[in-house]
C-alpha cells in the first residue's frame, strides 16, 4: 500500500508548533552571556518545572524491614516505605557491615519488569554498596514489586505506567509527579537512617531511572551528585525521531512552559553531573550531545564546567559495565575524595526467593494495600460530581480548546473519487484544513458515480469514523438514508501509513498515541482538533441544506461526538446522537482505550453518566456499551 499523501499532515501540524518551540528556546539560552545571566535563566527554569511538576506534600518519613540478608559482602534491609497517605513503595537498603556511617546514594531503575531484580541494576546496587556508600534501591510504580494492575497480569512496564497515567491524568495530575513525589519519599527515608552521612544525596539510575536522576538533580535540593545513563535528549531529537515515550516520561505542557529536558540539568547547577550514553542506543546521540552542549553553556556561566561530565560507552542501551563504572568513578571522586571505578568481580545477582520484600512479591497483596486503580476510583466513587450544565460545558470548552473557535463551512478541496468495484460505487472525497494548520480532515460519501460538489439535501446522517471514513461507508452499503463519513485529524486519510512507532497506529505507543502525546507536552489538544473538525463538518453540510443531521460514532469516535455536543450545547442543524462502544462511566476500570479520549483533570468536575444526561437535554441520544 503507498501512503496516503495527507498522511504525514498532523505530524506537521506539531512539527511546525515543535520546531517554534525550540527556536525560542534555543534564542533565549544562547543569547545569556554572563554568570548573573545564568542564574536568572537557572531561577526561571526551576520556577517552571516545580510549578509543572506540582509535586504534594510528602507524608513523613515512615519505614517498616520486612527482613535482612547478606550477599555479595552487603548487608540488606528489605524494606517498605511510606509514599503517600495510602501507598508504600517497595525497597532495598545495602552497605557494608560494620558501625561507620556512609555517604547516602539512591538507584533508581529503569524499565524493567522485574524491578529491582533486574541484574544490571543489582549489579550497581551492590557496588555502590561495596564502594563504601549507604544505598537506598527502589521499585519504580508498575514494575517489581510495585506492580499495580490486580485485573491485568504482564503488563509491559510501559503500558503498565500508561494506564496509570491515564488514572492521574483523569484526575488532572501527571504520573512523572507519582514517580518524582516516591524518588523524593525514598531520600526521605534514606536520610533517617542512622547508617547514614549528614549531606548530599549521590543519585544514578539507567534508561527510565536515568531520566528520575535528572528530574531528581533539577527539583531537589538534597541531591548533590548525579550519574544519569541512557535518557538524557532534547524533545526535540525524540519528536524529530517519532521517539513514543510514556506517562512517566511525558509531564504534560513541559515544552508549552519553554522547558526541555537539559532544563532540568540546569535547574541543579552547578551541582556535578555525569551524563552517560551508548553509541549504539535507540536515544539519538545527537540528541545527548545537542542536551550536553545546552547544559555546558550554563555551567561554563557559572564558571563551573569541571562539575559537567559526558561518558559514551561503545554499546547498546542499558547500565552495562563501563556506564556502571562511569558513575563509581564519578560518585567516589567527587564524594569520598578517591576515584574507584572497578566494579567488584564477584557479585552475583539475588534471586527474588531471598529477596522479595513482600510474602507474594508484590506490595498491593499485603494486608490493608490497594492499587493506585483501586485508590482513584474509590476516591471518584466518592465524587457526588454535581456540576451543572453550564459547568460541564465551560470545562470541555477550555479542554478542547474550544473557548475562542467558531465553526464556519470550510473552503473544501475536491479529491479524485476512488472507485468501489465490488460495491459499484465511488467514494467521493471533500478535504480541508479545519484550523489554518496542516492538519487534514474530509468527509466521503459512497455514490453511484463520480461527483464534483457535495450534493445537497435535508437530512443525513454523519457517521464519525474511528478507523476511516471509508470503513464507516462500507457498513452501511444499502441503507435508505443519505450518510456522509468524517474522517477527523489523523484518522483515515490523514492517518499515517508509514513511520509507524514500535507497531500500528492505533495501539499503545503507536504513531497515533505518539503524536497525541507530543501534542499534550506542547499544550495542544488532539482530542480537541479533532472536535473542532467535527464542528467544521456540521457546519458544512449546513452550508448545503442539511438541518436534520444524525451523528453516530463508535468508541472513540463516539466520544468525540459526545466531548462536542457537551461543550458546544445545541448544534445547529444536529437532532440526533447514536454513540455506540461508550464506557459507561470513567470511574471503574482499567482503561486500554485510545489515549486521546482522556481529558486532564475531568474526574475533578463530572464523569460520563453527567454528561450522557446532559446531551439529552438537547438531542434524541441512543447509547450502547
Amino acid at each position: 500500500m503507498f501512503p496516503h499523501p495527507f498522511s504525514s499532515t498532523l505530524y506537521e501540524h506539531y512539527e511546525a508548533i515543535n520546531a517554534r518551540f525550540f527556536a525560542e528556546r534555543d534564542s533565549l539560552l544562547y543569547s545569556l552571556k554572563s554568570r548573573s545571566d545564568a542564574e536568572r535563566y537557572i531561577k526561571r527554569v526551576s520556577k517552571k518545572l516545580n510549578e509543572n511538576f506540582a509535586l504534594p506534600p510528602r507524608p513523613a518519613p515512615e519505614c517498616r524491614i520486612t527482613g535482612r540478608f547478606e550477599a555479595n559482602k552487603v548487608l540488606v534491609d528489605k524494606l517498605l516505605f511510606r509514599c503517600s497517605a495510602e501507598r508504600w513503595c517497595s525497597a532495598w537498603f545495602l552497605r557494608l557491615p560494620g558501625t561507620e556511617r556512609r555517604p547516602a546514594a539512591l538507584l533508581l531503575c529503569g524499565h524493567s519488569d522485574n524491578g529491582k531484580f533486574s541484574d544490571a541494576y543489582q549489579m550497581a546496587a551492590f557496588g555502590l554498596a561495596r564502594k563504601g556508600f549507604g544505598v537506598m534501591f527502589v521499585d519504580p510504580i508498575g514494575q517489581g514489586e510495585m506492580y499495580q494492575h490486580r485485573e491485568t497480569p504482564g503488563l509491559s512496564p510501559t503500558d503498565a505506567h500508561n494506564y496509570l497515567g491515564r488514572l492521574c491524568t483523569l484526575d488532572g495530575g501527571s504520573l512523572s509527579t507519582l514517580f518524582v513525589n516516591d524518588a523524593m519519599c525514598a531520600i526521605d527515608n534514606l536520610m533517617m537512617r542512622s547508617e547514614i552521612l549528614p549531606g548530599p544525596v549521590s543519585v544514578t539510575g539507567n534508561s527510565g531511572g536515568g531520566q528520575m536522576t535528572y528530574f531528581l538533580h533539577g527539583l531537589d535540593d538534597r541531591v548533590g551528585f548525579s550519574a544519569a545513563s541512557c535518557h538524557m535528549n532534547t524533545l526535540r531529537a525524540i519528536f524529530r525521531d517519532e521517539t513514543a515515550t510514556d506517562a512517566e516520561s511525558s509531564p504534560p505542557g513541559l515544552i508549552a512552559a519553554g522547558c526541555d529536558r537539559p532544563d532540568f540539568a540546569i535547574a541543579g547547577a552547578p551541582k556535578p553531573l555525569l551524563l552517560i550514553g551508548q553509541d549504539n542506543d535507540f536515544i539519538d546521540l545527537r540528541g545527548l550531545k545537542k542536551a550536553h552542549a545546552d547544559i555546558r553553556h550554563i555551567y561554563d556561566l557559572l564558571g563551573r564546567s569541571g562539575d559537567l561530565e559526558l561518558r559514551i560507552g561503545s554499546g547498546n542501551h542499558g547500565f552495562v559495565k563501563h556506564g556502571r563504572e562511569a558513575a563509581y568513578a564519578f560518585f567516589t571522586k567527587r564524594v569520598m575524595g578517591r576515584e574507584d571505578a572497578a566494579e567488584a568481580e564477584d557479585i552475583t545477582p539475588v534471586p527474588p526467593e531471598i529477596g522479595n520484600v513482600t510474602p507474594s512479591g508484590r506490595v498491593i497483596d499485603m494486608e490493608n494495600m490497594r492499587s493506585l486503580p483501586e485508590i482513584f476510583h474509590s476516591a471518584w466513587k466518592k465524587r457526588p460530581f454535581t456540576a451543572s450544565s453550564h459547568e460541564i460545558s465551560s470545562f470541555l470548552k477550555k479542554a478542547l480548546q474550544l473557548e475562542n473557535f467558531e465553526a464556519k463551512a470550510p473552503d473544501y478541496r475536491i479529491m479524485r473519487p476512488q472507485t468501489e468495484p465490488e460495491l459499484q460505487r465511488a467514494c467521493c472525497r471533500w478535504v480541508w484544513n479545519t484550523d489554518n494548520t496542516p492538519a487534514v480532515a474530509g468527509i466521503s460519501m459512497l455514490l453511484p458515480g463520480s461527483r464534483s460538489l457535495i450534493p445537497e439535501g435535508r437530512k443525513a446522517t454523519l457517521a464519525v469514523a474511528e478507523e476511516s471514513a471509508l470503513q464507516e461507508l462500507r457498513a452501511r452499503v444499502g441503507a435508505d438514508e443519505t450518510v456522509f463519513a468524517l474522517d477527523m485529524r489523523g484518522i483515515g486519510i490523514s492517518e499515517s501509513e508509514i513511520g509507524i512507532s514500535w507497531g500500528e497506529y492505533h495501539i499503545e505507543m503507536g504513531r497515533e498515541y505518539f503524536l497525541d502525546n507530543s501534542g499534550r507536552l506542547m499544550g495542544e489538544s488532539l482530542a480537541g482538533g479533532r472536535v473542532r473538525d467535527l464542528l467544521s463538518a456540521v457546519a458544512l453540510l449546513n452550508s448545503c441544506g442539511y438541518d436534520d443531521i444524525t451523528l453516530t460514532g463508535s468508541g472513540h469516535a463516539a466520544l468525540m461526538i459526545a466531548y462536542a455536543c457537551g461543550a458546544m450545547g445545541k448544534i445547529p442543524g444536529v437532532s440526533r446522537l447514536i454513540l455506540r462502544k461508550i464506557p459507561a462511566t470513567f470511574t471503574e476500570g482499567e482503561f486500554s482505550l485510545r489515549s486521546t479520549v482522556f481529558l486532564s483533570g475531568m474526574l475533578q468536575h463530572f464523569d460520563l453518566p453527567q454528561l450522557y444526561a446532559q446531551l439529552k437535554n438537547d438531542y434524541q441520544v441512543l447509547t450502547e456499551e
